[in-house]
């Protein structure tokens, strides 16, 4: 199993880099810490929870962007971010279930 590191800063990203972690998740995109993982070649999954915040994800080189909070943006959000972003890798991070798995 990958290692993640829950990071939402630069430093505690370069602690996670150093304690060898995978990837690097975190609630929110900043900047610094996108960079940062950008230049250690460390995948990088910020949360998104507005279309805004997914393309600037992107444009800062995300790999993968969360859905968060995907409980409450559901679906619905990732079905209208994908019309205009095809493009977008997304990732719900709650939310998911039996019932709404194929949605």
């Amino acid at each position: 199993m990958p290692l993640p590191g829950d990071s939402i800063d630069p430093e505690t990203t370069r602690i996670a880099i150093l304690a060898a972690a995978q990837f690097v998740a975190s609630p929110a995109l900043n900047p610094e810490t996108a960079r940062l993982c950008n230049r250690y070649q460390m995948p990088y999954i910020p949360g998104a929870g507005a279309i805004r915040e997914v393309i600037e994800a992107m444009e800062c080189g995300a790999d993968i962007v969360k859905v968060f909070p995907g409980e409450i943006l559901g679906p619905a959000f990732a079905k209208a971010v994908k019309g205009p972003l095809p493009q977008a890798q997304l990732m719900p991070t709650a939310g998911v279930n039996l019932e709404n798995v194929a949605d």
